[in-house]
């Protein structure tokens, strides 16, 4: 019994493990194109880069070569105060929104960029209630985009995504199934593997943007 709740533990340890080392390829800004990824699943960056026209190959096309082949980007040095932030995000949500395939509805950032438009929302909150009142947000959205953060994204950086155009795909019977057990021949112990076998695909970047550069808001 107790070698089972060992075993059960150590398993739930790896799929953790596996979660945060997937979380971290997919945000992974140096695995850019198909000659520096190595191994890796293509990441987010290698569809949504900072600068879209330098030549590199994603998924054997050159974005340089192949302008429809490029994601939008926008430079967010100047987007210090929540004013404009919000008018950076108008102008990409309404620059990928207008080609045909739908409007984006994610917006992935960093948590420092998160917080720094949580305090100005908060400065714009007007409280009807007079018997309680609180500041701070469950939720955070821009039109009908939903904002998170996550740790693994860049500092500075504003992924506007539609999913509609991005899929992660894995192989049949290769979702981190583990092996039977086995017992090495040099060891006094069994071993089992566990394999993943997938790829993140992409079918159109021009409906994927990025704000990069963007500093904290004064």
């Amino acid at each position: 019994e107790k070698i089972a709740d060992l075993v059960a533990s150590k398993t739930e340890q790896l799929a953790m493990t596996f979660a945060d080392e997937m979380n971290e390829d997919l945000f992974d800004a140096a695995a850019t194109s198909d000659a520096n990824r190595g191994k890796a699943i293509y990441s987010l960056r290698s569809f949504v880069q900072n600068d879209p026209t330098q030549s590199l190959e994603i998924g054997k096309i050159n974005q340089s070569t192949y302008s429809w082949w490029r994601n939008l980007a926008t430079d967010g040095t100047s987007f210090n105060t929540g004013a404009l932030f919000v008018g950076g995000l108008r102008n990409m949500h309404n620059n990928l929104s207008k080609t045909s395939g739908g409007k984006p509805t994610a917006l992935i950032v960093h948590q420092d960029i998160y917080e720094d438009f949580e305090a100005w929302l908060d400065t714009r909150v007007q409280y009807v209630q007079t018997n309680e009142a609180g500041p701070g947000f469950e939720k955070i959205k821009y039109k009908n985009l939903q904002i998170w953060f996550d740790d693994d994204i860049a500092s500075g950086v504003a992924l506007m995504l539609n999913p509609a155009f991005l899929k992660l795909i894995q192989a049949k019977g290769m979702d981190f199934k583990p092996t039977p057990f086995e017992r090495p021949t040099n060891q006094d112990a069994y071993v089992a593997n566990a394999f993943w076998y997938g790829q993140l695909i992409c079918s159109n970047r021009r409906k994927l943007g990025v704000i990069h550069s963007i500093p904290a808001f004064t």
